[in-house]
C-alpha cells in the first residue's frame, strides 16, 4: 500500500498512539486502564492490517526496506506484550518484559522523523 492519504492515515495513527501510551500514570484508575488498553489493542489491530497490506502489495520487495522491517518487528513486539498482558501470570518478568516492548513501540515515531 502507497498512497499519501494511506500514508498520512498511518502517521497520524502513530501520533495518537504516542499520545496514548504518554497518558498512562501511576496508579491510575481501572477505567482510565481499561481505556488505555482498548486503544492499544486498536493501534496493534491497525497497524497489523498496514503491515498485512504491504507485504501483500510488495511481497518480496517488503523485506529489502529496513524500514519496513523496523515496523514489522514492533508490530510483533506489540503483539507479543499483548498477548503476554492478557495470557501471562502476572509475575514480574512478564511486567518487565511487557514494559520493554512498550518502550520499543515509542521507537516508531521514529518514522514520522524520516517523513
Amino acid at each position: 500500500m502507497h498512497s499519501a492519504p494511506f500514508d498520512n492515515f498511518i502517521m497520524s495513527v502513530i501520533v495518537l498512539n504516542t499520545i496514548t501510551m504518554a497518558l498512562e500514570s501511576y496508579n491510575q484508575s481501572e477505567f482510565k486502564d481499561n481505556m488505555l488498553k482498548l486503544a492499544n489493542t486498536i493501534f496493534a489491530i491497525i497497524f497489523n492490517i498496514e503491515m498485512i497490506l504491504k507485504l501483500i502489495s510488495d511481497r518480496d520487495k517488503y523485506f529489502a526496506l529496513k524500514w519496513n522491517l523496523f515496523d514489522m518487528f514492533i508490530v510483533i513486539t506489540a503483539d507479543i506484550s499483548i498477548c503476554l498482558s492478557v495470557f501471562g501470570s502476572g509475575s514480574d518478568e512478564i511486567k518487565n518484559a511487557i514494559t520493554v516492548f512498550r518502550v520499543l513501540r515509542i521507537l516508531r515515531i521514529a518514522r514520522l522523523l524520516r517523513k
